[in-house]
């Protein structure tokens, strides 16, 4: 099984419509700022 990586976590949160506004994603409303991958 291949790690999850920031890039792979963007691409999903990128799916992740505004329901009041479908067009944009949660990321392009700036509800995610950072997103960070830990492996422990």
């Amino acid at each position: 099984m291949s790690e999850i990586t920031e890039e792979q976590v963007y691409q999903w949160l990128a799916d992740v419509k505004d329901p009041e506004v479908p067009a944009l994603s949660i990321l392009d409303l700036g509800i995610v700022r950072n997103v960070a991958v830990n492996h422990g």
